[in-house]
């Protein structure tokens, strides 16, 4: 079965990258979050109208030279904390 859900950024949520280094920030905990490589991967490609998870394990396989399995367990891993967080909008 295709997956067919969109991840996107939540539109209400600051970001800023510094220096290599994205970080986000939850408003209504005025937390930062850094993201790491992938995590910031997965951030910009989210933007605008998202992205599926086949789309971001694309990405990050490409980017990052790992093969898709891994890839998708650092995806998902990354999506259900930013979507707990609600920095992510399925």
């Amino acid at each position: 079965m295709v997956e067919r859900r969109r991840y996107r950024q939540n539109p209400t949520i600051p970001a800023r990258e510094v220096g290599g280094i994205t970080a986000v920030i939850t408003p209504r905990t005025s937390r930062i979050h850094r993201l790491n490589q992938v995590g910031a991967e997965v951030w910009r490609a989210c933007e605008g109208g998202g992205a599926t998870l086949d789309e971001l394990v694309g990405v990050v396989a490409k980017r990052f030279v790992v093969d898709e399995e891994r890839a998708r367990e650092d995806i998902q891993a990354f999506l259900k904390d930013a979507i707990d967080k609600g920095l992510i909008l399925v």
